[in-house]
């Protein structure tokens, strides 16, 4: 069955979490930690623990693989170098930190088959772009309106216009490209990723729309989400620095579906808001306050929702 919201999520556990100084580069959201990086991954490793726990609490089916110990890659714990779809098709994607490559690794797409009972039709392979300077950087450089085939996508340095047309173009989804900014303090930066401003449900969108400066862009965004069917729930900026747009919709087996998020993010939430997310889902939400601080990324970037046909 053709399935929109995921009831089944991969994620990696991480075997040296941590500041990562090449992607912290153009992601202003990390804090720089040089010392006490012991503390740091287990206090991380435990977040994502509770995390795990709660998602099959409510009988959500989480796929959890080991990372490996050598090289060591500060980043495993954010799974977005590949993307499941419902057709049978895999996708890898090409990363601009070099330290980002070696996430990568077809003994994990072999148990998807082998053990979890996945069917892999195809696989798409765009990391050679890399080779060219250019990057994708899978469900965090594209947000995919799956019943709609529409593609949405900030560029920047990790999201060439290229790749997003060619995963287009390759996949029948219609991009909606636009430029969205961050201001952090005194320096105003490219935002790094798309699903940091918006986050795609059902029938409902978050979309943090205040961060395109173009207005033409930013209503070309809002137009297609509600020709789409969705009800945008904007947020704001401070919202989006809170991740309240890295939020991922899942269902468990029984149709049940959710709204996760981190618990920094629901906090910044106002009730009004709250309560109109939870019309399309319960709202779980976890501490991950480490993995946010240090790694710069939140639930969204964690997870690689399963939509592959089961045999």
């Amino acid at each position: 069955m053709y399935r929109t919201v995921a009831s089944t999520v991969l994620m990696i556990k991480p075997k040296a979490f941590g500041y990562n100084p090449e992607t912290a580069e153009d992601n202003l959201f990390m804090a720089k930690a040089d010392q006490f990086a012991t503390i740091i991954h287990q206090t991380a490793s435990k977040e994502q623990d509770t995390l795990i726990k709660l998602l099959r609490s409510k009988d959500i089916e989480v796929i959890v693989e080991d990372d490996t110990d050598a090289p060591k890659k500060p980043d495993a714990i954010f799974v977005n170098w590949l993307s499941f779809h419902n057709s049978g098709k895999v996708v890898l994607y090409p990363f601009k930190a070099p330290s980002r490559h070696a996430e990568r690794r077809m003994d994990i797409i072999d148990k998807m088959q082998k053990e979890h009972g996945f069917q892999l039709k195809e696989l798409v392979d765009y990391s050679p772009f890399e080779k060219q300077g250019k990057y994708l950087e899978g469900m965090g450089s594209l947000v995919i309106d799956r019943i709609n085939k529409v593609a949405y996508s900030c560029l920047s340095t990790r999201t060439h216009r290229d790749l997003v047309e060619r995963f287009c173009a390759d996949f029948g989804f219609t991009p909606v490209i636009f430029s969205a900014e961050y201001v952090f303090g005194e320096q105003r930066k490219s935002l790094f990723y798309t699903n940091i401003l918006i986050s795609i449900g059902e029938h409902f969108a978050l979309a943090a729309l205040e961060l395109i400066p173009d207005i033409a862009q930013r209503n070309q965004v809002r137009e297609s989400l509600e020709r789409g069917g969705k009800e945008v729930i904007e947020l704001s900026a401070d919202q989006a620095r809170n991740f309240a747009g890295n939020s991922i919709c899942l269902r468990n087996n029984s149709d049940q579906q959710f709204v996760v998020m981190s618990k920094r993010a629901h906090r910044s939430l106002s009730e009004e808001t709250q309560a109109r997310i939870s019309r399309f889902g319960e709202i779980l939400s976890s501490d991950i306050n480490t993995i946010e601080t240090y790694g710069g990324g939140s639930v969204g970037h964690m997870m690689a929702p399963v939509f592959l046909p089961r045999a």
